[in-house]
């Protein structure tokens, strides 16, 4: 079994200090790169190519091109360049066998809440969620973890709302996924996110929509 950790890489520079934290906890690493961009080596077991379709469609289409491609991958964690594992955590196997015991399987959604940054906010979203691959199969009739048509924000926040209200949620705030956001240490805004706040407000906009319409393909 193994537990890959599974994002639409933007940041080189972020993912060549990032990725190797993972896979020193015994995780694997699969990343979605943007056709046409510029890369150096990056330390991945898997990637994939294409064009980027926003956050949360990208990161669906890793999720399940993971699964597809390996038999013995349990779950799939999403995110993105700026977070890490924390070395005091267990190793990924460790929670990958708690994981299954809880859920008895892979029909569920778990979120580490350990990191307090911005008034916890990872107890508010599932910003960097172990996703089951069962969940992945037929989540959102089967078109994966994250609504799609949001483009950059909300959908990790809605992913929370419907798993918790499913009560397919298992919030861990024993463990800690560290997000490095630019935000946090007074950094300059990088060049991707800078293009995504362009969507900020369509994407609020459609929360609003879709939470007074009850999730609509949920």
């Amino acid at each position: 079994m193994s537990v890959w950790f599974a994002i639409p890489s933007a940041c080189y520079s972020q993912a060549k200090i990032n990725l190797p934290k993972w896979k020193a906890k015994g995780y694997k690493v699969a990343v979605y790169l943007t056709t046409g961009k510029p890369y150096g080596k990056i330390n991945a077991d898997l990637i994939q190519t294409g064009a980027y379709f926003g956050w949360p469609k990208t990161s669906n289409l890793i999720a399940k091109f993971v699964i597809k491609t390996i038999p013995d991958c349990t779950i799939v964690i999403a995110g993105g360049d700026d977070m890490f594992p924390l070395p005091t955590d267990p190793d990924a196997g460790i929670i990958e066998k708690q994981f299954i015991q809880h859920f008895k399987g892979t029909m569920g959604v778990m979120q580490p809440t350990g990191d307090l940054w911005m008034n916890r906010v990872a107890e508010r979203i599932c910003g960097s969620p172990w996703l089951g691959k069962q969940f992945i199969r037929v989540a959102y009739k089967g078109m994966g973890p994250f609504w799609p048509e949001y483009n950059h924000f909300y959908a990790d926040e809605e992913l929370k709302v419907v798993t918790a209200k499913s009560k397919l949620l298992w919030q861990r705030e024993d463990l800690t996924h560290y997000h490095n956001h630019w935000t946090r240490n007074h950094q300059q805004s990088p060049i991707h996110m800078e293009q995504a706040q362009q969507s900020w407000e369509t994407d609020g906009q459609l929360f609003v929509a879709r939470r007074k319409l009850h999730w609509p393909g949920w």
